[in-house]
């Protein structure tokens, strides 16, 4: 009985580290898209850069030059411009929408939470 339990309390600790390497690996995914996003949030609003972190990011391909059927990581849309968008979040905990355009724009909806 000592053995299986032991078994089981190892089998639970490595799946609770499979996870956190997980979430890491997406969060540092994510970083790394968000580059030029995060660059924007921090020019603009004068986050540190230790004071914001992407931890959603989502590429788009025109669903005109695509089989969208066979996209696994990408997502289709009609909207020939749109490029990536991500969410960010602060250290105080706010989420912030940032989406990226192919022709270099950068908009977010930090300001409209201010406001309202």
């Amino acid at each position: 009985m000592k053995k299986f339990i032991k078994n089981l309390f190892r089998f639970i600790v490595l799946i609770i580290l499979l996870a956190c390497f997980a979430a890491i690996g997406i969060v540092a995914y994510s970083e790394i898209q968000g580059t030029d996003a995060k660059e924007h949030l921090i020019k603009t609003y004068d986050f540190g850069d230790w004071n914001v972190f992407a931890i959603y990011s989502k590429e788009y391909v025109y669903e005109k030059e695509v089989d969208c059927s066979t996209l696994w990581l990408k997502k289709c849309t009609d909207d020939q411009n749109l490029y990536k968008e991500f969410v960010f979040i602060t250290t105080k905990g706010e989420k912030i929408k940032v989406t990226e355009y192919k022709n270099g724009d950068i908009i977010d909806d930090y300001k409209k939470k201010d406001s309202e």
